[in-house]
Order: C-alpha cells, then structure tokens, then sequence
C-alpha cells in the first residue's frame, strides 16, 4: 500500500467528478477507476497523459490501489488522503480563442499532404487519403477501411447518424478506430461552432448520443471531445509554437498515443475541419 512519503498528486484533471470510484483496468502507464457504469477517471505518472478526467502522481510505478474516492477537499488513493489544495490544476478546455482561424485551417487541410508519412499506415488517415489503403496488410483492416469510407460518405451526404452508426466500435483496441474518428469530429464540431458564432449543442448532443456504446473508455473520451476538453497531448498539438503550421515534436507525440488512437482521432479532426460546413 502506498503512503503520503511515497506518493505524491502532481496535477489534477478540472473536471474531476466527485464520488467513490472501483478499478476499471491496470495499463503499463494509466490505472482507471469507475464510478457505475458511466464515469471513468484515471491515475499516470507521465504528465503528457493528463487529461480532464485524470490525475497525475508522482513515482516511477502506479499505486496498486484498487478504490479512489474524490471529494471537493481531498483525494483518497486506497487507504491514503490526499489533500486537494495546492496541487496544479490542468486547464483541459480546448485553446479557441488562441487559434488564427485562416492560418490554422489552412494547416489543418494540408497535414495529410505535409505530414502524412507520420501517421501509421493501419490509421484513419485513409479517409481522407484513400490510396493509403494500398498498404493495409490483412483482409481485417481492408474490411474496416471499407466500413469507414462507407461512413465518411454517409456523413458527407448528410445521414450523419447512419454515418456514426458505421463508425461505433469500429476497429481493435481498447478504443476502436471508429469511435477515436468520431471524438475528433466532435473537436472539429467545437471549433466550427466558435468560428461560426453558432450554438451546435443539438448537433454535438447528437453525436454523442449516437456514438456511446457499452465502452467506459470510448464514452469518456467521447464527452470530453463533446465539452470541448482535450487532453494534454492534443492541446500541445493545437498549440504548436508555429501559427502556420504544426510543430513536429507535437504532432509526432500525439501520433504516438496508443496504437493508432492519436492517428484516428486526429484523422477525424482533420475530416471534421475540412467538412464541416458540409456535414453540419
């Protein structure tokens, strides 16, 4: 069991919910924790992994703690209180305000074309660059790529929720390529709505209500994405030092969250902003 000396919290998620959470699942890098079957928040040691939902702790190893318990004063990782006051808090809130519409939506249409030998070749990227299907390497990934093209047209024809059906728990992994799609055209859907000046709560409402299956990890994603919070990785990404292009240090680390997570996620962003006044 852990103790204070051993642990310390570095920084705190700012949507963290209070209320007394069990183990979830146990990775090399993230300990999640439920609370029902609906909420999920998560323990790491590496800070870039921070998001709305997460907090980060100090130490080379996770505690092995199977209960956490949130209040608004303290945190309790097993048997251990922590109190809350003092710790950095992580601003999750998507950067808009920050962002030259012109310049980075020029950006963002030309990262396939400028940065696309990054991006794994099993990646959604291939809805936007369908030739890339020619290096898909088993009869799974072909099938998978079909459904997603199949999807991306449902979307671009306007049956968006037809579209999002193809998509849900498209895909291997602990979030599927499809749902990691969708998460992204949920943050495309938040820039458009703040540059248009339009509410689209209907519309994020929408896809949300669509897109949520059975799987924890996938929905939490998927209602940050819809609040307009990201996580560290994909902040970083939005706010490269370069206002006219992305830095690559930025990109490559968000291209390498997960399997394919950060690639699929930020192939449906990219398809969100390049279509967005299409698909809304």
């Amino acid at each position: 069991m852990i103790t204070s000396t051993e642990t310390r919290i570095l920084l705190l998620g700012d949507a963290l919910p209070v209320g007394s959470y069990v183990l979830h699942s146990r990775f090399r890098d993230v300990v999640n924790y439920r609370k029902g079957t609906d909420t999920l928040v998560f323990l790491t040691t590496r800070r870039e992994l921070i998001a709305a939902n997460g907090l980060v702790v100090s130490g080379g190893s996770l505690p092995e703690a199977d209960k956490l318990l949130i209040s608004e004063e303290r945190i309790t990782i097993g048997e251990t209180p922590f109190d809350r006051s003092g710790i950095e808090l992580f601003d999750s809130a998507l950067p808009l305000d920050l962002l030259c519409i012109t310049r980075f939506d020029q950006s963002i249409r030309m990262l396939p074309d400028t940065w696309g030998r990054l991006f794994c070749p099993q990646s959604m990227l291939y809805v936007l660059v369908p030739e890339r299907m020619d290096a898909l390497a088993t009869q799974f990934d072909r099938l998978v790529a079909g459904q997603a093209l199949r999807a991306a047209d449902r979307l671009l024809e306007g049956r968006v929720e037809e579209g999002l059906l193809l998509l849900r728990g498209l895909g291997r992994g602990l979030t599927p390529a499809g749902d990691d799609f969708v998460a992204g055209l949920l943050y495309a859907l938040n820039i458009h709505e703040h540059w248009s000046g339009k509410d689209h709560s209907p519309q994020k409402g929408q896809v949300f209500a669509v897109a949520k299956g059975g799987n924890l990890l996938v929905n939490s994603g998927l209602w940050q994405a819809k609040s307009g919070r990201c996580s560290h990785l994909f902040k970083n990404f939005v706010l490269s030092p370069s206002f006219n292009g992305f830095g690559e240090a930025e990109l490559r680390a968000l291209l390498s969250h997960g399997a394919t997570s950060g690639a699929d996620l930020l192939a449906g962003f990219i398809f969100g902003i390049q279509n967005r006044t299409i698909i809304w």
